[in-house]
């Protein structure tokens, strides 16, 4: 049996969205599926917000963090991109569950392919707001400043915001544009800097797109579809998880 690459996004744990409990009840189902694969890549905002206190982690997502730690223990390599929901984090991530944080873009040597992944806010050109959203976010200064809100205020009003944002770009979102827009911005990224796959994640709608040899493949969401995308024998298919034997 060939080595087996998992990848997959946007599951927002914590957000009220489409039956919270499933959601979290397959991821975890998910991981022990997948216990021994060769690496899970997690393309960002597994969590609706994640901020870690000096002292303090939210404990509604301990059940999955204890499965992801699990899962580690077998072998598998987890690395988290973060995204747009989970900018925030101290070492828990990677001192007690076993995962490389990775800030930014990065691109991985699999299976002889050269594979890039993103999360993918930001993705587009002329999106002038990211830039200064990210700086913000991203400042010390923030983080220092957010840490002197208690947890019991701070956690609750952050999944607030959180859902306000949200509910604002759903309204203004046509699924087919921003389809168009992230193949179109793909393709010109897998001619300039040869890649061999661009993998991306954010707009929560799966994809493939096969561009002169060269994919570009977007990990869905895994709040209603429960997409993921597996590498296995250097073939990439996205496929949807279901709970039976996959």
């Amino acid at each position: 049996m060939g080595l087996k690459y998992y990848f997959l996004s946007d599951a927002h744990l914590g957000s009220r969205m489409t039956a919270p409990d499933i959601r979290e009840e397959k991821l975890i189902r998910f991981c022990s599926r997948i216990a021994g694969a060769e690496a899970l890549f997690l393309l960002g905002d597994i969590f609706d917000f994640w901020f870690e206190y000096r002292r303090v982690v939210p404990s509604a997502h301990f059940n999955v963090l204890h499965n992801l730690r699990k899962l580690a223990a077998t072998g598998t390599a987890l690395y988290y991109i973060r995204g747009n929901h989970d900018l925030w984090r101290g070492k828990y991530l990677t001192e007690t569950i076993g995962m490389e944080i990775l800030s930014r873009p990065a691109t991985f040597k699999i299976s002889g392919l050269r594979v890039h992944l993103c999360h993918g806010d930001g993705f587009l050109k002329g999106d002038v707001t990211y830039p200064i959203h990210r700086f913000i976010m991203h400042n010390p200064i923030s983080v220092f400043l957010y840490r002197l809100v208690h947890p019991d205020f701070g956690i609750p009003f952050a999944m607030w915001m959180s859902r306000q944002s949200r509910k604002s770009m759903e309204k203004h979102t046509n699924r087919e544009t921003v389809m168009a827009s992230y193949r179109e911005r793909a393709a010109d990224v897998l001619k300039t800097a040869g890649y061999d796959a661009l993998i991306a994640a954010h707009t929560h709608y799966a994809d493939i797109r096969d561009f002169d040899g060269r994919l570009y493949i977007n990990t869905g969401n895994w709040l209603t579809d429960f997409d993921y995308l597996l590498l296995e024998d250097g073939k990439f298919s996205l496929k949807k998880f279901k709970g039976e034997n996959e």
